[in-house]
């Protein structure tokens, strides 16, 4: 592990990147949004790009929990409890629509389902097995509601007034095992994964305070850690809550096999990749404009849009400091005009109640964040028997990314990567995809920021 440098190192978060190619057969949009945010010690992303899918995976292991009643949302529960009942699983979907639609409702109020089930929904299942214990207003009309879960653990999800639509930010497990230090919920290492049904009452609770256009998978947690619940939930979300694909969008540090896996099946939702730095030894550098040129060579010649977000203060991340407004428009500068790229200085949201990018986080617990280069490789020994894990739970644990074994030029592989993705999900129609990269600079030394 790289040892921390004593100077504050300033971040800028990029987001929003479009790339746009044409194959011989069909024509993908595919769009990359950068979030520039790095440690001089933390995440390194850029290692998975040469690793095959199933080449590594993290060391630690999230313990299943067991819930009762099960949420009346979840998307693997219900539909078993239905087949086991001898009920037409049928009703499941009549089920989850009413609740959707009534977020008030009780089981007895449920149309269309035979008078037995109504009494079995509520002997096993609840609405909702979440309750909101806090609800923060920021001054920009920004929502944090903190969510307590059935078993004690707590959560945060944020909603994001814009203009014409409102944004919910949810999150995909309790706490987060990637270590990125200056993620204040990086600091709290993993302690659970959520259900699909405990996601969706997120954007449930949400839509009792605004009505929710757009959903992105920003909040705790690692999405695709949590695959197979977090792919139900946007099954649901489109399904049952009604949303448009391309209106849902889930941010991963690149769980590269599962990235390939959601392609396939979630094409329309939009992806976000996050990366650190444009190159390896810029990882501690992010707000330089040698940084600017480097990523600006990275992404010419293609047809893109760059969000700037300047890093959002925690009280983890003591080592760090937003950049000034300055060094802000100066990057910004650098990426329009030498490089021809379409940036933008995006306005952040909720920053006075710790709602914005990187600020949520639980008070009062324990750091278990682990640098990625602690992840330890994929073990080759069959697992012992009693410890054998079901592939297709919920809430079962997942392959995360790679530990930090690079060589060779990241520029490279970083194009060759894009040039990856972009064969793997060639086949998809026009608009189908849509993936985020993230791309962490920093910047210290003589001209940081007292």
């Amino acid at each position: 592990m790289a040892t921390l440098d004593k100077h504050k190192t300033r971040l800028i978060h990029i987001a929003s990147v479009h790339f746009s190619y044409e194959e011989e057969m069909a024509s993908t949009a595919l769009k990359l949004q950068i979030f520039m945010c790095t440690t001089p010690y933390g995440f390194d992303w850029c290692t998975s790009l040469t690793s095959s899918p199933q080449s590594v995976t993290t060391s630690t292991m999230v313990k299943k929990r067991t819930l009762s009643p099960l949420p009346a949302f979840d998307q693997k529960a219900l539909p078993v409890f239905l087949q086991k009942h001898d009920f037409k699983e049928l009703h499941a979907l009549t089920i989850w629509r009413y609740l959707a639609q009534h977020p008030d409702a009780t089981f007895a109020d449920i149309p269309g389902i035979p008078k037995t089930l109504r009494t079995l929904l509520g002997e096993h299942f609840a609405h909702f097995t979440t309750s909101v214990t806090t609800e923060q207003r920021s001054a920009d009309g920004t929502v944090k509601l903190l969510l307590k879960l059935q078993d004690g653990h707590e959560i945060e999800a944020v909603i994001m007034r814009h203009t014409g639509r409102n944004t919910l930010c949810v999150s995909s497990q309790v706490g987060c095992q990637m270590g990125c230090t200056f993620c204040a919920t990086g600091t709290l290492g993993i302690i659970a994964d959520l259900c699909s049904g405990e996601i969706l009452e997120q954007l449930a609770h949400a839509n009792r305070v605004a009505p929710i256009r757009n959903v992105v998978f920003m909040g705790m947690g690692e999405p695709l850690n949590n695959y197979d619940a977090v792919l139900a939930a946007i099954r649901a979300m489109t399904k049952v809550f009604g949303l448009a694909p391309k209106y849902i969008t889930l941010s991963t540090v690149g769980v590269i096999h599962r990235i390939r896996q959601l392609s396939r099946d979630a094409p329309l939702v939009r992806l976000a990749l996050s990366l650190h730095a444009p190159t390896q030894e810029m990882r501690s550098v992010n707000d330089s404009i040698e940084t600017a040129h480097t990523l600006g060579k990275l992404l010419q010649n293609r047809s893109v849009h760059v969000n700037l977000i300047p890093y959002n203060t925690t009280d983890v991340g003591a080592q760090f400091q937003s950049p000034s407004a300055e060094d802000i428009r100066a990057f910004h500068a650098v990426l329009r005009e030498p490089y021809n790229l379409k940036a933008t200085i995006r306005e952040n949201h909720g920053t006075d109640i710790d709602g914005a990018c990187g600020q949520l986080a639980l008070k009062n617990k324990p750091d278990g964040s682990r640098d990625i280069e602690d992840l330890g490789p994929r073990r080759t020994k069959a697992p012992r028997k009693t410890k054998k894990s079901s592939s297709t739970s919920d809430n079962a644990s997942v392959d995360a990314s790679p530990v930090a074994t690079s060589t060779g030029s990241w520029l490279t592989r970083v194009n060759d990567f894009i040039d990856e993705y972009q064969q793997a999900i060639g086949f998809i129609l026009l608009g189908a995809s849509v993936a985020v990269l993230a791309i962490g600079i920093a910047r210290r030394g003589r001209t940081h920021l007292s």
